[in-house]
């Protein structure tokens, strides 16, 4: 089978429409349905009933295929949630949304996005997203009415890595809270379910399943068919428009891919993709190839409208209506080695049967005859792999290129990233001289080590990860993030030394990310050299001037040297930048304690407690003042107070048991063994 070169025409024709006088979107019409978007996080389509997966447990899913229109062959522009969502909702690849990997950015705001043209239209607009990785500073929430994500929870969240992601459950509950509000009203609504991301741990009630993968994505059917009971008893079924698809896969171990985001192989690029409207679509199966990034345009003209001339996605309603749809090459990549760990991106393009991965040493397969891409025949078929090469070169040519906007991320940023499974990215906009980097393919063993430690720190298992990482710095020493997770767990284990150079080494390329600046300081901050730590704390503000816990730190570095108006300044613009948190008021109340300003410092810990009544440094910080200024009544009716709030606790009980008797107040002593024996 032979590439045909007539496809490049037609795709560079239409992406360099794109490149003129941009046309907006046309109005939808009064008598166009609503919309129930739904998007299954790392859903492969291979996993689910209605694409032939025997043990699956997907009879919502499965039925709305039946009764609607299913896209046999799907795929994802880029295999991780933010950009894969981008593209999805903008109907831009993405150098045109400027998102190449989670977390480096916004979407460029001059990208159309479907909630914008549906608002504009008098819609009722909803997004519920289960992942912090699609909160509203990545962009998306431009055009929603009510945009319900991570946001609140993750700045309320006290510890790192807090409220990162939601169940299914409670998505579904906020969902259909919101519909009940306004029943009859037109809608467009987004429901995002992640719980198939890794790790897989599924309900008890679908721990039966094949394997705890498949039994996250049958939670998820379940809870769809809430969604789906909902428009039936309104008798909204008619009348909406049902979308349900993916992200991207997920490797499960097929060429060495655990998870996804490295590799462009169909385990993580392909997805299901179906449409359900009973009163204008008839059941059918779809073979031809189709992006996500046609998903825009699709519903636009569902709806009866003109999408955007910046729109790169074609419209897929002819196959919708009729089931014939010709093939038109496919652009798919993967930064996240590039941005991850300093290897080779990848770029893919798929057309007439073939598949082209442009990499250092470069794959090419004929998916027809081997979707498993098993066989690759780029040494063989050097006709056809000139021919994809240069598929690959027009479709890129023809595409517009726009930078990400920026986004401040702070050192939470990156704990919650890592608690999703993630390790960070650079944002290094346009790609540069890539010449020498190496091919992904040989470096299966470095990335299934890292995400190996990655596990084993979630455990807390720091020196198995040092154990682990130390040889594969030395066999990768240009992954940055690989020295991160090293240096991270040496820290934790007071290596502090040893964490310094391996956090400077994670810096080279990005040296002003502000959760790195900021463990680099905590590491200097061990070594006893505060001049150093307040160096790196000092650059960790002014990449991230919003981060309140950089406040905390450096306001601790300065009590630590005596400069004591200067610490006072850092904690008040914590507690500004934390208004919820107790940490701000109890570290102020420390310095005001090293001045003497005993009743300043007892004023600030009230609000801590106020705050947080199990704030247990605001407790013990109250003890030692009243016993310090000889108010020992006090001191005894706020232990009784501290142990009603945190009862059950033996590790505070224990540490109240020490202070007493450092006390040497015998009432007070016997006070705390009564109290925490009970």
């Amino acid at each position: 089978m032979r590439a045909s070169n007539n496809l490049l025409v037609s795709t560079t024709a239409a992406l360099a429409a794109a490149c003129g006088g941009a046309q907006p979107a046309g109005p939808i019409p009064p008598t166009a349905p609503s919309v129930l978007l739904v998007t299954l996080d790392t859903t492969r389509a291979d996993h689910l009933g209605c694409y032939g997966h025997g043990p699956a447990l997907t009879p919502q899913i499965d039925s709305l295929a039946a009764r609607g229109v299913r896209f046999e062959r799907a795929y994802s522009q880029v295999p991780l949630t933010l950009p894969s969502h981008a593209s999805l909702m903008s109907g831009v690849l993405p150098r045109g949304t400027g998102l190449h990997v989670n977390f480096e950015g916004a979407i460029h705001g001059d990208v159309p996005l479907l909630a914008e043209m549906f608002a504009a239209s008098g819609y009722r607009t909803g997004a519920f997203l289960a992942a912090w990785v699609l909160n509203r500073d990545f962009g998306l929430a431009r055009g929603f009415g009510t945009y319900d994500d991570l946001a609140d929870q993750a700045a309320q969240a006290q510890d790192i890595g807090q409220q990162v992601e939601r169940d299914a459950t409670e998505i579904t509950d906020a969902a259909l809270a919101w519909l009940a509000r306004e029943p009859e009203q037109r809608f467009f609504l987004w429901v995002h379910y992640f719980d198939a991301h890794d790790p897989y741990e599924p309900p008890e009630a679908f721990a039966h399943a094949a394997t705890a993968y498949d039994g996250e994505i049958a939670y998820i059917d379940s809870e769809l068919g809430r969604l789906l009971t909902w428009l039936e008893k309104q008798g909204r079924t008619e009348d909406t428009l049902v979308v349900v698809t993916s992200d991207h896969g997920e490797g499960l171990g097929d060429h060495g891919e655990t998870t996804h985001g490295l590799f462009l192989y169909d385990s993580t690029l392909r997805v299901p993709l179906i449409f359900s409207w009973p009163a204008s679509l008839e059941p059918r199966t779809v073979e031809a190839a189709v992006g996500l990034v046609d998903l825009h345009p699709t519903i636009v003209e569902l709806c009866g409208a003109q999408a955007s001339s910046l729109v790169e996605g074609r419209s897929l309603v002819a196959g919708l209506r009729r089931g014939a749809l010709s093939d038109r090459p496919l652009y798919a990549e993967a930064e996240y080695s590039l941005r991850s760990f300093g290897w080779a991106p990848l770029q893919s393009v798929r057309s007439a049967g073939w598949k082209y991965i442009k990499a250092p040493r470069a794959e090419l397969f004929e998916v027809t005859s081997d979707p498993g891409e098993l066989r690759d025949l780029s040494a063989s078929e050097t006709e056809v792999l000139a021919g994809q090469r240069r598929v690959l070169a027009n479709l890129l040519a023809g595409s517009t290129g726009r930078e990400a906007s920026k986004v401040e991320l702070t050192p939470g940023a990156d704990a919650n990233l890592a608690a999703l499974g993630y390790l960070g990215g650079a944002a290094l906009g346009a790609l540069g001289n890539l010449e020498g980097l190496r091919d992904p393919k040989d470096c299966r063993e470095v990335y299934s080590g890292t995400m190996r430690a990655k596990q084993l720190s979630d455990r807390g298992l720091h020196s198995e990860v040092v154990q682990l990482l130390i040889p594969l710095v030395a066999e990768s020493p240009e992954s940055d993030e690989v020295w991160s997770l090293l240096a991270s767990s040496l820290l934790e284990l007071g290596r502090y030394a040893e964490a310094r150079e391996a956090f400077e080494k994670s810096l080279r390329r990005r040296p002003d990310l502000p959760g790195r600046l900021t463990s680099l300081g905590d590491a200097h901050l061990g070594l006893g050299d505060l001049e150093a730590a307040l160096e790196a704390l000092s650059r960790a503000a002014e990449a991230a001037p919003r981060d309140g816990k950089v406040q905390g730190r450096l306001g601790l570095t300065r009590a630590r040297r005596g400069e004591f108006p200067a610490a006072e300044a850092h904690f008040k613009r914590q507690r500004e930048l934390e208004p919820e948190s107790p940490n701000a008021p109890t570290n102020l109340a420390n310095v005001l304690f090293s001045q003497a300003k005993f009743d300043a410092g007892l004023a600030q810990l009230d609000l801590a407690l106020e705050l947080d009544p199990r704030c247990k440094p605001a407790w013990i910080g109250r003890l030692r003042a009243l016993v310090a200024t000889g108010r020992i009544a006090e001191a005894r009716a706020t232990v009784k107070r501290c142990i009603a709030a945190l009862p059950g606790d033996p590790a505070f009980h224990q540490t109240l048991s020490v202070f007493a008797r450092s006390t040497g107040d015998a009432v007070l002593i016997e006070l705390v063994d009564e109290l925490t024996s009970r």
